[in-house]
Formats: C-alpha cells, structure tokens, sequence
C-alpha cells in the first residue's frame, strides 16, 4: 500500500456503487477492538446462500488464464532441467566446449544467483504493475536466454544465458502463483494452481526427453517456442481483479470477474467484488488508526502484525524445507546423482534413461496431486506426502550405504539395486505431492492480500540465494558425506519440515482468501489444539470461524 493510499487522499472511484445491500449490513455488528462479528445462524445462512459456482465458462475462462501460465512455467522446467542435460554433454570427451567439474557446477548454480535479482523484483513490480504485466515481462529474458544458448560458442555466453535464464524463473515465480490463486474460485483453486507444478514437471521431462536425442543447442533453440506463446497468451488475458480493486479500478476488476465467473448477471462476481472492496477499505481505515505517516506501506510494520507474521513464518519455512530436503538438487544433478548411486556395478539401467524415468515419475504424480487437491485438504496431502518422502529418503539413504558404503555385492543382496530404484522414484513421487509443490500453493493462498507480491518476492529471493548455496556445494558434500549421506540428511530435514508443518499449517481447502485471512486473525498460533485456545479466550469456535472483517 502505498503513502497516498494509507492516507486515505486516494479514494475509490467517484460514482462507484457500494456493493453491501441493506439486509447485509443490517446484520454486521462491529467490536470495539475492529472485528466484525455477526450473529452465528445468520452468517451461516448467508455463507451457504452465497456460495454460488461459476458457470463452465466461468470455469473454462480461468483454466485458459492458468494454460497462460501453464506455458512460461513449462519454461521454467525446461531451464531447471536443463543443466542435468548439458553438462554431460559438455563433460563428454568429442565435446566442442570442454567442461570441467568446477566450472560445470559454476554453470548448474549460476541461475541461482540471478534468481533472487528476478524473485526481488517480481514482488515489486507486480504490486506496482500488475501480476499479468510481470509475466508479460518475464517472456523476454526467458527468449533472449534460449537464443544466446542455441547460438553460444563460449562458457562465458553460456554462463550469461543460464543467468539471464535464472532471472527469468525468479522474476515468474511469485506472480505465476499469485495471480492464479487471485483468479481462481475455491472449489477449483488448488487443480489450477497445481497445473503450475504439472508444467513445471513436464518440462522437466521434456528437456530431459530431448537432450537424450538432440544436442544442447538444439533443444535450446526448440525451447523458444514456449515464452513466445506464453508472451501472446498473456497480453490477451486480464488483470487479477484483486490488484485491480486495490489501486481503485473498481469497473476494470467488475469486468475482469464477470468475464472469469462465467459473464451473464453475475451474481457470483459482484460478491466477490463486494467483499474485495470491502476488504481493501478495511485495511485503509485500519493504517489511518494506526496513523504513521507510512503505516501499511513499512514491510517491517506489516511483519509485526500478528495475522501478517503468521502466515510470513509458515510459507517461508516451507520454502527453506524444500531448499534443504534435496527439491531441485536432484532435479539439477539427475544424471550424476545416478552415476554415483550405481558407482560400482551399476544400476542396470542407462543414466540418461534413469533421469527420464524420474522425471517421468514427477510427471504422473503431480498429475495425481492435482486430482487429490480437489478430493484431500492442503495439510493431510502435506503432511502425509512430507513424512513418506523422509522415509524414502532415509531408506535411500541407507540402501546406498550398503552398495557404495561398505560396498556389497549384487551376489551378496541381488535386491540391492532394485531397493535404490524404488527408492530414489519414492522419494521424488513424494516429493512432487510434497514440498516440490506446496510452497507454492501455500505461498498463494496464505499470504494476505497486502503483503503478497512484496513479501512473497522476498521469500522467493531467499529462496533462490539457498538455490544457489546449495547447488554450488552439493558436489562437495557427495565427497565428503557420501551420496548416502546426503540423502539420510534430506530425510532428517523433510520429517523435522513435516512436523513443523502438523504443528502450524492451517486448512485451506474450500476457503477464500478472505476466510483465510480471518483465520490468520484468530488468537491463537498452533493450527494443532486451535479450538481449546478460542474457547479458553472466550471464544465459540464455530462462530468465530463464520466471522468476516469488513
């Protein structure tokens, strides 16, 4: 929010109708403290009355927003994948660019320097202008990047194209996930927000797919294709209603959801409007109370806020489990993590292969992710996904230490190298239903409005600076801990991560963001013994669930 706005001078739209009809507000009732309460009957009426689909237009209209999205965040997978396929053909002995291990990690890590830059950026630029203008932005380095790789004669033209190429995903993620979280009703929400992760992991498969039968160059130039649709795509989609309703676009954002729930009389849109504006309102009123000159606008502020500090600890802890429990290391070092597993006698399988088949595995279980988004909660598939990739990890872990550790033979534990398989495929099925995707739908759904581009590009920024740490050092840790190791340390963090998550993470399957919000608000901290906190406060938990701000 910015200076003007918190005081006050930049008001809504002359002539734009309030949205709340007579009976509504009759029913509001407002606490000395701020919060709005309503009779608990009524509001459950209400809520039951209100909670109106959108037709199959409105739901068609949405998923071509998120097949907007679909197409950059496939670029996004085939950059990530990309350094599991170039560097062993820049390794190979007839390579035209010979490549050693300390440069070749320098090449692997790169993006993950200039991806903070980009990650920084996005939270800016997306509340200054807009999320679908951002990723409108984002195609543009995404092509440069692939261009300079298709026609690059020199590591330094490399190194510059993977960093321009880390900028890029830096500056896509955040507002991939915001805007499609913004634009998506509830019962659909999570299926299109988990499209994100489906492209991610299909373009994962395809550079994996193509760098098996093309060479580097190549599958560069091919991978032009996807920002430049993703760039024609965008630019005939509309804006988030709610960036629209919070610098004062009140007609735009009308426009912008009766087209996203179906056009028609819409019904569903002006309540959704009506609860956007009052909310946006809520929170002006509540930084001229708080009345600094650039209260609302001062990130610190904001992050002392209990409701705001909440959520702020939740997504950025998801974040730091996926950096440290091994996400994209084994997205990034497929083809050497395999190499060393089988380091012996071999896996019985070719490496490349191997690394399709894992990406294969990533494929088909965020498809299956989706589908349990719509049938399962956030938390249960969170929970129960982060415990079995800890165990699969552990047990690769272990079943590693046996074949390289103390070196046993096939002849001795036939099954050996079977159980490595089995594993590593466990550990990235569950990985996939896990921490390669929640933090991300966390990050859209449990932020607040108010902090969400800004704060979540902060989050985002970190997250790629662990990126970069990480990928650069994890051939020195293989050295010095061992492949098994390394993955009996992922295992320890993923379950530490999970218990973490059983403690704090709230529900939000089925919720709008605003309900989410008012969840955040309530007095208490763990999402585990919630209840007894409310009611040992004076609160009737079921009552105060139905409550809104206004």
């Amino acid at each position: 929010m910015t200076t003007e706005e918190a005081s006050g001078t930049n008001r809504p739209e002359e002539g734009v109708p309030m949205l709340i009809n007579g009976s509504t507000a009759a029913k509001i009732a407002t606490t000395a403290n701020g919060q709005t309460l309503e009779n608990s009957d009524t509001r459950k009426e209400d809520y039951q009355s209100e909670n109106v689909h959108s037709s199959p237009k409105g739901v068609i209209a949405q998923s071509l927003v998120a097949g907007a999205v679909f197409l950059l965040t496939t670029c996004c997978g085939i950059h990530v994948g990309y350094s599991a396929i170039l560097l062993p053909q820049l390794k190979a002995s007839n390579s035209t660019l010979p490549t050693d291990e300390e440069l070749g990690s320098w090449i692997a890590s790169v993006q993950s320097i200039a991806s903070p830059f980009g990650a920084f950026l996005s939270g800016l630029l997306m509340d200054r202008w807009g999320r679908r203008t951002t990723l409108i932005l984002c195609t543009l380095p995404f092509t440069a990047s692939w261009l300079l790789l298709a026609f690059a004669t020199k590591h330094a033209v490399i190194l510059a194209a993977r960093a321009m190429a880390g900028f890029a995903s830096g500056l896509t993620v955040g507002p991939t996930q915001v805007l499609v979280g913004e634009i998506s009703e509830p019962r659909i929400r999570g299926i299109l927000t988990g499209t994100n992760f489906l492209s991610h992991s299909i373009g994962i498969l395809l550079v994996y797919v193509m760098g098996s039968v093309m060479d580097w160059d190549v599958v560069s130039g091919v991978s032009t294709i996807f920002p430049l649709l993703s760039l024609v795509a965008f630019i005939l989609l509309p804006e988030s209603p709610v960036w629209l309703v919070r610098h004062n676009k009140i007609a735009e954002a009308e426009k912008a959801l009766r087209w996203l729930r179906g056009g028609g009389v819409g019904i569903q849109a002006k309540r959704e409007l009506e609860q956007l504006v009052l909310r946006y309102q809520s929170e002006k009123e509540e930084a001229l109370k708080r009345s600094t000159e650039d209260a609302g606008n001062n990130c610190c502020n904001n992050l002392s806020k209990p409701h705001i500090l909440k959520p702020f600890v939740i997504v950025s802890m998801f974040y730091l489990i996926q950096v440290t429990s091994g996400t994209y290391l084994v997205i990034f070092y497929a083809v050497d993590i395999i190499t060393q597993a089988g380091s012996r006698e071999g896996l019985g399988l070719d490496r490349f292969f191997a690394a399709v088949l894992t990406a294969v595995v990533r494929l088909v279980f965020t498809i299956i992710m989706c589908f349990l988004l719509l049938w399962t909660g956030r938390r249960p598939l969170a929970l129960v996904a982060g415990f079995l990739q800890a165990l699969s990890a552990i047990s690769l872990g272990a079943f590693l230490y046996l074949k390289n550790g103390i070196s046993i033979t096939d002849y001795e534990f036939p099954a050996c190298k079977y159980l490595i398989i089995g594993s590593m495929l466990a550990y990235v099925a569950f990985n996939t239903c896990g921490y390669f995707s929640m933090p991300g739908i966390a990050m859209g759904e449990l932020l607040p409005a108010k902090i969400r581009g800004s704060v979540g590009g902060y989050i985002l920024a970190g997250t790629y600076l662990g990126f970069f740490v990480t990928t650069k050092i994890f051939p020195w840790l293989c050295n010095v801990l061992g492949v098994h190791g390394v993955f009996t340390a992922f295992g320890a963090i993923a379950f530490v991560g999970s218990f973490f998550m059983y403690l704090f993470l709230p529900e939000s399957s089925g919720k709008s963001l605003t309900e989410i919000e008012n969840y955040f608000r309530q007095p208490n901290v763990l999402w585990v013994g919630r209840n007894r906190v409310l009611r040992r406060r004076g609160f009737v938990p079921e009552t105060y669930e139905m409550q809104v701000r206004c």
